[in-house]
């Protein structure tokens, strides 16, 4: 009879305490988004706008170099940030200023997965440029490289871009004089930036080339790299984030009901349809949940199937995912577009 009483009392017991240690993570996870909107707003009115694929290096100074307020308790398996994702190459044909033509843009996240663009570590590169790599000259490394693919080494941190100019041409299956010698990038990582250097790009590809940051502006980091074979530095933050900012959040005005950061999926989040983002296809997708489990929401949603949200006035509210999808369309317009 005691064990009885004592199994139904753990029956009814158990179940509250475990909802209740929930309940604690979800208040404290809602107590983190209020800190980094103070911190946002004190970086906002001190520096301006906040460049949303930054954000973790920009406000970790503003909450005290706290890294814990970037977790969500819930979050078994926070996100790391990816720098490549943030930048892509535009392509052109003629002079990059008027009346040059847009062609396409080459993404450096996919660069691994590319025929005519090859990503290499420092000894790679190396190995390459000994092989006799040179214009013009069908690169001897080609057969080594389809080998083996990219190799790290003792510098994770440093990665060079080879690009075949023939990758560019849509649908292009020849691949020109296959040098694979018409641009070398260089990209280095140090504490909390990324710098990329042209090292190199051939006079006669018949294009011309600009580094940009995936926002809706397509900001230039390094215009025409004919003219300045250049460098430029982008920070990123080497830690880990429960939660993703709007993609348009340095549209956003403060003080506006709008949506800051969220529980999320990545470090930045793509909902509005101002964001033209090639990514924006995927993020739209992220809301659909685990296809493998019929039913299941996103694993963003961690709080009995809802997220915390702030907005710009620094509110922190618990949502249904209904109220904040950005497949909704009055949903999309009152919570993501600026």
């Amino acid at each position: 009879m005691v064990i009885a009483v004592v199994a139904l009392l753990a029956g009814i017991l158990v179940p509250f305490f475990q909802k209740a240690i929930h309940v604690q993570r979800r208040v404290a996870c809602a107590n983190n988004l209020e800190k980094l909107g103070q911190g946002y707003a004190t970086r906002s009115t001190e520096r301006g706008a906040l460049d949303a694929g930054s954000w973790q290096s920009a406000l970790q100074p503003y909450v005290s170099d706290n890294v814990e307020v970037f977790h969500c308790p819930e979050d078994e398996h926070p996100v790391p940030a990816e720098p490549m994702k943030r930048v892509f190459i535009e392509v052109f044909v003629g002079p990059v200023t008027n009346p040059a033509v847009h062609r396409w843009d080459v993404y450096l996240d996919e660069i691994e997965e590319s025929r005519w663009t090859w990503k290499l570590s420092g000894t790679q590169y190396k190995e390459y440029l000994a092989a006799g790599s040179g214009e013009r000259v069908y690169c001897p490394y080609i057969a080594t490289y389809e080998r083996t693919g990219y190799v790290p080494d003792g510098d994770p941190d440093t990665w060079y871009f080879v690009f075949e100019d023939q990758g560019f041409r849509t649908g292009s299956s020849a691949g020109g004089d296959k040098d694979f010698y018409d641009i070398n990038l260089k990209v280095h990582y140090t504490r909390n930036t990324v710098e990329f250097t042209v090292l190199f790009l051939a006079g006669a590809t018949g294009y011309n080339f600009n580094l940009c940051v995936m926002d809706p502006d397509r900001k230039v980091l390094i215009p025409d790299f004919k003219q300045t074979r250049g460098t430029a530095t982008l920070p990123f933050s080497r830690g880990t984030t429960s939660y993703g900012m709007n993609s348009m959040s340095p549209e956003i005005m403060a003080g506006r009901q709008k949506l800051l950061i969220l529980d999320y999926e990545e470090a930045v989040a793509i909902g509005s349809a101002f964001d033209e983002s090639v990514y924006r296809g995927e993020h739209l997708r992220f809301w659909d949940g685990d296809p493998n489990v019929p039913g299941a929401p996103p694993t963003f949603a961690r709080h009995f199937g809802q997220v915390n949200v702030l907005s710009a006035d620094g509110a922190v509210k618990l949502k249904y995912l209904d109220e904040v999808n950005p497949n909704n369309v009055w949903a999309r317009r009152k919570h993501w577009d600026p």
